[in-house]
């Protein structure tokens, strides 16, 4: 093994001038050339060389003997550099030989620098160590040296390693995503577009990266404006989320949307990243909940919120263009609650769907046609020549109509009612126009089936007064200002008073009396008619008890009261009858009920037996108006009865028509057979009541006999034609 001699250090200094770029150069001004440099200088050049990190072999070109090694010598390989000399470079050195490692094919001039290669350094502890060498030669003293600079790389490779993992791991989640994301310099180039596109857009990834402008060929020419300004957000600003539609390579049209975000490093520029992703069916959801919060969900129609957004959008058309015209209809369908209680919601539904299809083909596609409520459609006609042109479109909605539909196996035909505003008017808001057609709807209601109506101020007025009054009867009611008045029942035989019946009165503290026909109608159609009715009941009841206690009255005389149809249907009314007796004390035969036929009639099974609950109680029982409705026999004679109370319209005309004569007749004649007593209500003249008693009516009333009483007049007309008084009827 040669031994390590100063040639041999000459090597490590040459060496040594070669990194630093001194070869063959004084290393200062006034130094000799390295080769006569002294001992010293060598020495602490060395020992400036053994603390680099690198390890620096020379070698023996002739054998691969190692004659010196300097450097990390103890960190790369494990051991000191007195423990290699003499050994041979290929123990250390992978997969090179010292032949091949210092051939002229693998070093070149020494001018073009020395060869790198990557290799590995068996450590003392059996591990490899990565290594990237450098190769060159030195000829000292005329014998040639192989020199090796080798830099450990295993931190360098594990880091490269850890990016390389790193690499790997982003891009197979970008490549894995499920949105498509793309990254585009900032000179407009696609540099990765994942593969996810293929889903989305039905194109690979490369069609992308081929031709930067291909994803803007895809996006509708309506939306490329909106996506044009989101490419264009700033380069480190927040992220630009915009909703654009494309066209997909199978021709299917799909709704994305687009996060656009800059992206910088170190403060320089990259471009810019964005992601698409498919929210086609996040945009039909969407839709289909705004459809619903617009449209009914029966019909299809327009609702309420979308009939009000229309008529508030024709106002603001009317107020900018000058003569324009339209008009809204309230349409209400006749008769409809009793196409749920006979046929079932079921049918009543189906029925719905099937007038909204009819009235669909009756207006324009500018039109607005919407289902207000229950049964309730609004139509807005737009863009009309005249607003008598509205009435011509009823016509045709009247028309479709009209034709009978099959439910269920029944013929069903349809009606409505209609309420006109022709517009533009004053109103200031589209609430204030559906009201007013609103009024005019229940005005035309008001006056039969099928009828329509145009909206007038009077109308409004009207609307105003009536809820005005119906606050009043509230009003009334709590301070018990509804009164009994009295008109006495005579019996025709010898003109004494048999009974009486209570008439409701409103003692206004202000208007005076008010009679009936003003506030009984608004009171059953508000329910206030059973606290009403029970309020002149109970006085009713309070008078017979006292005329009675007082003899003023003979003791089977009796207290005739009405009952409307809502008030005979209500769940409690037999109850509070009862109490209302039982407070009084006065007996229950002395109390006679007055129910119409049509009451009776319109449920007689569920007649018969409050009717019958009534009688167990002994409370009597009459039929009112007899003759102006239907009744069946088989019912009526079921029915337990006191009397018949023949109606006033066929009593006033018995003296002078015989066709009303013939009526009485029959009715007494029925009257008679089922054992029921019979009242002629209506008798104005004598010749009336001769009439009446001689067909055998057992009471008459009327104005020939007295007109209604307060009760101190009544009290007083008792006195001279009650129990012991003559008769002078």
């Amino acid at each position: 093994m040669p031994r390590r001699s100063e040639d041999c250090q000459g090597a490590s200094l040459h060496l040594f001038e070669r990194l630093i770029g001194l070869d063959e150069q004084p290393f200062r001004r006034g130094m000799a050339p390295p080769q006569q440099v002294r001992l010293d200088e060598l020495e602490r050049f060395r020992s400036l060389l053994e603390n680099i990190s690198d390890v620096i072999f020379v070698v023996d070109m002739a054998d691969g003997t190692l004659v010196d090694a300097t450097g990390a010598v103890q960190a790369v390989v494990g051991l000191a550099s007195r423990d290699i000399l003499g050994r041979k470079i290929d123990e250390l050195l992978l997969a090179r030989t010292a032949r091949d490692l210092f051939s002229d094919a693998c070093i070149p001039d020494s001018g073009n620098g020395p060869a790198v290669f990557h290799s590995g350094l068996r450590h003392a502890d059996g591990t490899i160590r990565p290594v990237e060498i450098k190769a060159s030669r030195a000829v000292f003293g005329g014998q040639c040296y192989g020199v090796l600079v080798a830099s450990d790389t295993t931190e360098r490779m594990r880091a490269e390693e850890r990016l390389r993992e790193s690499e790997i791991r982003y891009r197979t989640v970008a490549d894995h995503t499920y949105d498509m994301e793309c990254w585009q310099d900032p000179q407009g180039k696609l540099l990765y577009v994942s593969p996810s596109s293929e889903r989305i857009t039905g194109y690979p990834p490369e069609r992308f990266l081929r031709n930067a402008g291909f994803l803007e060929s895809l996006i509708l020419p309506d939306d490329r404006d909106a996506w044009a300004l989101s490419m264009r957000c700033p380069g480190a600003g927040p992220a630009q989320e915009t909703d654009f539609r494309i066209r997909r390579r199978d021709g299917s049209l799909r709704w994305v949307t687009q996060v656009c975000r800059g992206v910088t490093a170190e403060g320089r520029d990259l471009g810019l990243r964005f992601s698409l992703r498919d929210v086609t069916e996040r945009r039909r959801v969407e839709e289909q909940l705004r459809h619903q919060a617009l449209h009914d969900p029966l019909t299809g129609l327009a609702n309420r919120v979308l009939c009000l957004d229309r008529i508030r959008q024709a106002m603001r058309r009317a107020a900018r263009r000058e003569g324009y015209c339209y008009c809204v209809v309230f349409m209400d369908l006749d008769g409809f609650r009793v196409v749920n209680q006979s046929l079932g919601h079921e049918t009543g539904d189906a029925l719905l769907v099937e007038v909204a299809r009819r009235l669909r083909r009756c207006v324009r596609h500018l039109d607005t046609l919407s289902r207000f409520g229950s049964d309730e459609f609004v139509l807005v006609l737009e863009e009309l020549d005249y607003p008598g042109q509205s009435v011509r479109a009823v016509k045709r909605v009247r028309e479709a109509l009209a034709r009978p539909l099959r439910m269920n196996g029944r013929e069903v035909r349809l009606t409505a009612s209609y309420g006109i505003v022709s517009v533009p008017r004053t109103e200031s808001r589209p609430e204030e126009i559906l009201q007013h057609a609103n009024i005019a709807m229940h005005r035309a209601k008001d006056k039969g089936r099928d009828r329509l109506a145009v909206f007038t101020a009077g109308m409004l007025a009207q609307a105003v007064g009536r809820l005005d009054l119906e606050n009043d009867l509230r009003r009334a009611l709590g301070a018990r200002e509804f009164v009994a008045h009295f008109q006495p029942l005579v019996g025709l035989a010898d003109g004494r008073v048999r009974g009486f019946e209570a008439l409701a009165r409103w003692a206004h503290p202000q208007r005076g009396l008010i009679p009936p026909a003003e506030f009984i109608p608004l009171a059953e159609e508000t329910g206030l008619i059973h606290e009403l009715g029970m309020q002149v009941l109970d006085g009713a009841v309070r008078a017979m008890s006292a005329w009675l206690r007082a003899g003023l009255c003979s003791p089977d005389a009796f207290m005739s009261v009405n009952l409307s149809a809502c008030q005979f249907s209500h769940r409690e009314l037999v109850r509070a009858i009862l109490d209302s007796l039982e407070s009084h004390g006065l007996h229950p035969g002395a109390l006679n009920l007055e129910i119409t036929e049509s009451a009776i009639m319109e449920d007689p099974a569920a007649a018969i037996d409050k009717l019958t609950r009534l009688k167990e109680h002994g409370i009597r029982l009459s039929v009112d108006d007899f003759g102006t409705g239907y009744s069946s026999m088989s019912y009526l004679k079921r029915f337990p009865l006191d009397h018949l109370k023949i109606d006033l319209s066929f009593v006033r005309t018995i003296d002078t028509d015989t066709e009303s004569l013939e009526i009485v007749k029959a009715i007494v004649s029925l009257a008679h057979s089922l054992r029921l007593s019979v009242v002629g209500e209506g008798v104005e003249r004598a010749a009336q009541g001769d009439i009446l008693r001689g067909l055998g009516c057992e009471f008459g009333q009327g104005y020939h006999f007295s007109r209604p009483l307060g009760r101190a007049d009544a009290e007083a007309y008792l006195a001279t034609h009650g129990a012991g008084a003559d008769s002078g009827a």
